[in-house]
């Protein structure tokens, strides 16, 4: 297992797809976790053909939430147009490699039920939601483990 920390194993995942990934909604595993779930969240409200613009309109600014609003926006000015079920499906494999290199398969089995909720909810299996991400970028020979890992991961 790697010593690298997961925001950096996050983020690096996030890199090779040209992704935003503020450092102050997806530096943990828990704060990924919870920002993932509220930007799956709007796309339950809007549908899976919303954008990012779209879905940072559903943000309450009230609270904590103030703070992800912040960096939603900041992802809007590079990303805004962008299909949310895409960049949902793109944190959701990064989220996944991360804490497999990071911490090992057996800690990313919490995520598994977790991310089976999020499927539940806004009506897309993972699969399809990284199938989405993969059919919308053209990745790199450098980024396929990683897509082909998250997938094996969930099938």
């Amino acid at each position: 297992m790697s010593e690298k920390i997961f925001y950096e194993a996050f983020k690096g995942n996030m890199d090779l797809m040209g992704l935003p990934c503020p450092k102050s909604i997806f530096g943990t595993v828990t704060l990924a976790v919870s920002n993932i779930s509220v930007l799956a969240g709007g796309i339950k409200t809007l549908g899976a053909g919303a954008t990012m613009s779209e879905i940072f309109l559903t943000i309450p600014t009230a609270g904590g939430a103030t703070a992800l609003a912040t960096a939603v926006g900041e992802i809007c000015l590079v990303v805004g147009g962008l299909a949310a079920a895409f960049y949902v499906g793109a944190c959701l494999g990064s989220l996944i490699v991360a804490v497999i290199e990071t911490q090992g398969v057996r800690a990313a089995v919490a995520l598994r039920r977790w991310a089976d909720q999020i499927s539940r909810d806004i009506g897309m299996t993972i699969d399809q939601l990284l199938t989405t991400t993969v059919q919308q970028y053209p990745l790199s020979s450098s980024m396929r483990p990683a897509v082909n890992m998250a997938k094996a991961y969930f099938a």
